[in-house]
């Protein structure tokens, strides 16, 4: 892993805290996020190692441990160091319940840059949090509170082009749409009586190199122009880390 593990002693500890209401009859919780940085550079790797929060009295009612041993040494959840500053910890009501939940990255690194978070969504009934593993699996997500989805796209290598869409259905974050493309050509599958089904299927000549590239730019250019889709709407953004931070807060 790159960067080095925390016991290498040239970490620097990192806290990040915010307090915020998860309903507005409700009161302030304190929210922080525990981490540790190499050096300044942005691109070097940084470790998420926890989170906590605390309760209007102070009391703790959520604490969560990101740190995982290999041999001799600690790692936490991996992250370019330029989201160390706040490691991602958002409070937002991410299923659209009308209570703001919690997040916080578990994932900034790699050549595509993308963006995954641990969940916690907040439960009314119970008075306490419970973690999303769903919520977890969602790449570079981008909350629609009026739609009441999630948009997310990632670069998957340099022909995808597509994008996902999620909606929250009986406790779990539920790909409803889904748009693949490849070199060979795409196909786009929806959610339909509970099954994923094609819904739309085009291929690419083999053959014809110039035919494939003007078939691609059509279908691009449907897909942009498609009102399901809106491929051109900056919420399909492909590289995380702060532009999520728009699409978060929402």
């Amino acid at each position: 892993m790159k960067g080095g593990s925390i016991s290498d002693n040239t970490h620097k500890d990192v806290t990040y805290e915010v307090s915020a209401r998860l309903h507005n009859d409700m009161p302030e919780y304190r929210f922080v996020a525990m981490g540790t940085t190499q050096g300044t550079d942005e691109y070097g790797i940084g470790f998420i190692m926890g989170m906590k929060v605390f309760d209007e009295k102070g009391q703790l009612i959520l604490s969560e441990d990101f740190s995982e041993t290999y041999g001799d040494e600690v790692y936490g959840y991996a992250v370019y160091n330029e989201m160390m500053d706040t490691m991602g910890l958002h409070i937002v009501d991410v299923n659209f319940d009308g209570y703001r939940d919690v997040i916080i990255l578990n994932e900034f690194s790699g050549a595509h840059a993308n963006t995954w978070y641990d969940c916690w969504l907040w439960d009314p009934e119970t008075s306490s949090f419970a973690a999303s593993e769903s919520f977890a699996q969602i790449c570079n997500p981008s909350l629609d509170p009026e739609q009441k989805c999630i948009f997310s796209t990632g670069g998957s290598g340099a022909a995808f082009w597509g994008g996902s869409i999620y909606k929250f259905m009986d406790g779990e974050f539920v790909l409803t749409n889904d748009l693949y493309t490849d070199w060979s050509g795409l196909q786009e599958t929806a959610l339909v009586d509970g099954k994923m089904t094609v819904v739309r299927e085009v291929n690419y000549p083999d053959d014809d190199e110039e035919k494939a590239a003007e078939m691609v730019a059509a279908e691009m250019k449907y897909y942009q122009d498609s009102e399901l889709w809106q491929l051109d709407n900056p919420r399909w953004y492909w590289v995380g880390g702060h532009e999520a931070d728009k699409w978060l807060e929402r």
